[in-house]
């Protein structure tokens, strides 16, 4: 029978507790590896993938670079205690109580052999705590907001003196076009009385002619009414019918002839018409009329008619110059006063 110490009993039996447990730690950390990895592998495959928006603003974007060294890693979490193993109790050994020794002379005492020395009991390594798997964020791009367009204020003094000055614009372009509109009337109606003045020249013309005309058949009838008159005063006594018809013809012979168509044309001016002082409120510059005169055997105008320049006023102040303006006195050729109308035209500067 081999006595086995205790001492050397209890170290077996830490020894084989002790590869027991450091297998235990061994499978116990690779189980928790596994499952981490494990975990980390199922959300990767369950994550969502962000959907980014693209920007609706076409502005140049500004993107902020994030450093991931300088983000705070989160705490590894803390790996859970494992309950030390409790030694097991070694079961004490039943020893037979010796018989009491027989009185016998005590031995010689021996040396204590040596305790065996217990090794030192090497810390088993920690299990190292999985490295936290980094989520890299994406990256948000923050849109630029589009520049305040500020609207400029409206300075109210020049809109002001803008509105001033376009409509002042606008009444300028009105009288221009007012004054090329009276320009046009004036320039219709200088035409007209052109085309008046035309017709009564013609008209004068042929009254001249029928005048000249009637000048010479009063001058043979003048003629003849003195050859009669001569063969009267011989037969006085006897023909007193002859004599008679002698002392009317003597008489047309000698008198005015009226109703005549005169022609300022063929006369002179005893005193013109002053045409200084002329005024006009409708008209400017000049303007063209056509008067018919009507004048004595003295040559004075006893009266002007068929004044028209679109002005009574102007009308007026001419009719008035016409009358206090004087002719020498129309005589036909025979030398015989003429009284009548006659036509006159021009144009008066105001």
């Amino acid at each position: 029978m081999l006595f086995v110490p205790k001492n050397s009993v209890f170290f077996c039996g830490l020894v084989m507790m002790t590869f027991e447990h450091s297998n235990k730690y061994k499978v116990l950390a690779a189980a928790v590896a596994i499952i981490l990895h494990g975990v980390a592998g199922v959300g990767l495959a369950t994550m969502q993938m962000l959907h980014i928006e693209p920007p609706k603003i076409t502005p140049p974007l500004e993107i902020q670079m994030i450093k991931l060294n300088n983000e705070e890693l989160p705490e590894p979490p803390k790996p859970e205690s494992i309950p030390e193993p409790k030694p097991m109790p070694i079961p004490a050994q039943s020893v037979a109580a010796p018989a009491p020794p027989k009185a016998s002379p005590p031995p010689p005492p021996k040396a204590p052999k040596p305790e065996p020395r217990l090794e030192p009991q090497k810390e088993l390594p920690k299990p190292k705590p999985p490295k936290p798997e980094l989520k890299q964020e994406p990256v948000k791009f923050k849109p630029k907001e589009p520049p305040k367009v500020t609207e400029p204020q409206v300075d109210i003094i020049a809109q002001e003196r803008a509105q001033k000055a376009f409509e002042l614009q606008q009444q300028r372009e009105r009288e221009q076009r007012e004054r090329e509109q009276q320009e046009r009337e004036r320039q219709a109606e200088r035409d007209r009385q052109a085309e008046l003045a035309r017709q009564q020249a013609e008209r004068d013309r042929q009254a001249e002619l029928a005048r000249q005309k009637a000048e010479a058949d009063a001058k043979a009838r003048a003629e003849q009414g003195r050859g009669r008159g001569g063969d009267g005063k011989d037969t006085k006594t006897d023909n007193k019918t002859g004599n008679k018809d002698t002392t009317k013809s003597g008489g047309a012979g000698g008198g005015e002839l009226k109703g005549q168509n005169l022609s300022i044309s063929n006369a002179s001016w005893k005193s013109k018409p002053n045409w200084n002082g002329l005024t006009s409120e409708k008209l400017s510059g000049s303007a063209n009329f056509v008067a018919t005169l009507t004048i004595d055997a003295n040559g004075r105008i006893i009266s002007v008619s068929g004044v028209n320049t679109g002005d009574k006023d102007l009308d007026r102040q001419i009719s008035q110059a016409l009358r206090r303006a004087r002719l020498h006195p129309f005589k036909s050729s025979s030398g015989q006063p003429m009284s009548g109308t006659a036509t006159f035209s021009t144009t008066v500067q105001f």
